[in-house]
């Protein structure tokens, strides 16, 4: 899959940045600049640091007995990253990226996946795990390969996963107002697991824009879609960003 967009607003920031439009201490490298200290909010109140707090899922998932006292990155690229817990018996590693809905999950053989809900309302529909009302209104739901089954102890929600072990789990919209319809739309993208992510440019001396491709190789755990289910950044589909293709 493949998106580009161009953006010529772009080629505003580096005219401000040439002109020192920040009175800030820069390092220069070539006709570009940065800097090591936060510059801070301008006049218009614009480079300040995001309001509201994080959204948390409160749904500790994870491995059943997993004791690890530390996370590592174990692979990572242009915008995904893979988090690696392990206690020297179970192994757990998570992928992560900008713009992905999905946590990827994947696990040695030896260990069983765990969901741990501490709040919400939760239910099972065949392989799915639906949480309703985890934390500020959000919903989950936490796919495991088809055939698997959910055993529950309390609060503690468990699987073998059918013999696998890979599993996802999304965090649904917050307009959605029917969880359980949603859920099974969003299950043909649950086991494409992206596994690379790259971007690259090029610039058009003529037109003065960059057109920049965003590309993701993915690894089809099991089913027929091959598409993964990204979103874009407000910044890549605004009007003056003219010049987007899929």
């Amino acid at each position: 899959m493949t998106k580009s967009f161009t953006n010529p607003l772009f080629f505003i920031f580096l005219m401000l940045m040439f002109c020192g439009a920040y009175s800030i201490a820069q390092t220069a490298v070539g006709y570009g600049s940065y800097t090591t200290v936060y510059p801070g909010a301008d006049a218009a109140g614009r480079n300040g640091f995001p309001s509201g707090s994080p959204q948390l899922s409160k749904t500790a998932v994870g491995l059943s007995g997993l004791n690890a006292s530390k996370v590592t990155v174990s692979d990572y690229s242009d915008w995904t990253v893979s988090m690696n817990w392990n206690d020297g018996v179970r192994d757990l590693e998570v992928t992560s990226g900008i713009g992905m809905p999905f946590l990827y999950f994947e696990k040695n053989s030896a260990a069983v996946a765990s969901v741990n809900v501490n709040s919400g309302t939760a239910s099972i529909s065949n392989e799915l795990l639906i949480i309703e009302n985890a934390s500020s209104g959000a919903d989950f739901v936490v796919y495991a390969p088809t055939g698997s089954t959910w055993s529950v102890s309390g609060s503690t929600y468990t699987s073998t996963l059918n013999g696998k072990n890979y599993w996802s789990m999304a965090m649904l919209p917050q307009s959605t107002s029917n969880v359980a319809s949603t859920a099974q739309a969003y299950k043909k993208y649950a086991y494409v697991f992206p596994t690379n992510t790259t971007t690259s440019w090029d610039y058009n001396l003529a037109t003065a824009k960059v057109t920049t491709d965003f590309s993701v190789t993915t690894h089809v755990k099991e089913g027929t879609n091959t598409n993964v289910l990204m979103g874009l950044l407000p910044n890549q589909i605004r009007p003056e960003n003219r010049g987007y293709r899929k």
